[in-house]
């Protein structure tokens, strides 16, 4: 595969656009495999240049996507938005690494998509699959995939997490590929919800008849819009349904039905996944276990061992005598909704973060329903929804707080003893935060800092 894509880049000029991890992971790629080619390099930032070849060109500033004319390929960086710019002119001169990876090692690749939940899924696949065959973990949550490529002949199967940033422009579709859900999300990157959806359909529009797609069947109209399939299909449901291939939970039972043979696999209780949401996700890796022939009992003791991501429902400790929870993950008001359901303690939930403008009317409606006794909101978005609710005259407790740091203080003097708090934001870190790691470590740090000094009081 390696040698393939060599060929294919060699004597071309290639603009590497975008010169983050992944650009500079581009970068070392052709210089390490002494690919004969002209290199040029563009990002709206300035760039450190100092392990850079002088004579190479590199285009910054406002206007860096003028360049994309003066090459014959352009390896697109994920982060790069083309929102409101007309891009045909180049369209079939974009690739990726993502692309170049699915052009040539498809069949060795499980790729996971969707709003929430990948990385948790893509965890979960790669470790139960790891007790049968050489696995890799690689994409979005692990590490760019060319750098994996030496790796090809020694691998069974790459699991490979793709945003949606990874898939808009692709080609090309996994052996394996799995929809989990689509909810409206990073409008800032592109011109309509509509466009994000095309995007994510990506990671199953070009697969082949053997190949297999694993989706949620609640969401069918969202997720298939005018589609026909040619490959094998297998729906993820809450319920029984007629169909060849399908898997639903019914309490803490998977039950898989593979060509109308039925399989029972218990979710141990054990496992650190919690929440519905992570039920349908333990479906979906079981639903990849069972079609790559993995035994039932390495299934199991699999979901039994796995630890759960940081910043994901994760559970930071009791202080104060309350329970702290970090969901700093969530950026969607589906996400939190979920999490609070998934929490039966919960007395106190901190949202807020940069307002993208999405539709908040779901988690306002939550919000109003009362079931939940603390709402502290916070910074744009939460500003957003704390305007619109104090309009109604609600029984519990909304409060508006500036920033973090002052959300956790009152939080910790609001929540009710022997109960938990949430920080779920249902809105995105930036502006504020580099990251949402950034952000839920920073909500632990403070936990701890203000539960000492109100202990010492």
């Amino acid at each position: 595969m390696k040698q393939r894509i060599i060929e294919e880049l060699t004597g071309k000029s290639i603009l590497i656009l975008g010169f983050g991890r992944e650009g500079k992971s581009t970068y070392n790629f052709i210089k390490q495999n002494k690919i004969r080619c002209t290199i040029g390099i563009a990002d709206k930032l300035e760039l450190d240049l100092s392990d850079i070849d002088k004579n190479i060109k590199v285009y910054t500033g406002e206007n860096y996507l003028d360049s994309i004319n003066n090459y014959d390929i352009v390896i697109k960086s994920p982060g790069i938005s083309f929102k409101g710019k007309d891009y045909s002119k180049f369209k079939n001169k974009i690739t990726s690494q993502t692309e170049l990876f699915l052009k040539y090692a498809s069949d060795k690749i499980i790729g996971i998509t969707g709003t929430k939940g990948k990385s948790t899924t893509a965890s979960l696949i790669y470790d139960i699959l790891k007790m049968k065959y050489k696995t890799k973990l690689v994409g979005n949550i692990g590490v760019p995939v060319l750098e994996m490529i030496d790796f090809y002949n020694d691998t069974d199967w790459y699991v490979c997490e793709l945003s949606s940033h990874q898939l808009e422009h692709v080609k090309y579709s996994p052996h394996i590929s799995i929809l989990l859900n689509m909810y409206q999300e990073h409008l800032d990157h592109y011109n309509s919800y509509d466009e994000y959806k095309e995007a994510k359909r990506n990671i199953y529009k070009y697969q082949k008849p053997n190949d297999y797609y694993i989706y949620n069947y609640n969401m069918e109209k969202i997720l298939n819009t005018e589609y026909s399939f040619n490959q094998n299909l297998v729906k993820i449901s809450d319920h029984e349904i007629e169909c060849a291939n399908y898997l639903f939970v019914k309490n803490r039972t998977i039950i898989a039905n593979f060509n109308h043979i039925k399989e029972f696999v218990d979710i141990p209780s054990e496992t650190k996944l919690i929440g519905k949401h992570n039920l349908y996700n333990i479906a979906v890796a079981i639903a990849v276990a069972l079609i790559l022939k993995v035994d039932k009992k390495s299934i199991i003791n699999a979901i039994k061992n796995f630890k759960s991501l940081p910043h994901r429902l994760e559970f930071i400790g009791r202080f104060n005598d309350i329970d702290f929870i970090d969901d700093s993950i969530a950026t969607i008001p589906e996400a939190t909704i979920s999490a609070a359901n998934s929490i039966d303690n919960i007395d106190t939930l901190l949202i807020g973060g940069m307002d993208r403008g999405v539709n908040y009317n779901s988690l306002i409606e939550y919000i109003l329903s009362g079931k939940i006794n603390n709402i502290i909101l916070m910074y744009e978005s939460g500003k957003r929804i704390f305007d619109e609710i104090k309009q109604y005259n609600s029984k519990f407790n909304t409060i508006y707080a500036k920033n973090l740091e002052e959300a956790v203080k009152i939080a910790l003097n609001v929540t009710t003893k022997n109960k938990a708090c949430v920080l779920s934001p249902a809105a995105a870190s930036y502006g504020v935060f580099k990251n949402f790691e950034e952000r839920g470590n920073k909500f632990k740090e403070l936990v701890i800092k203000y539960a000492k000094l109100e202990a010492k009081e």
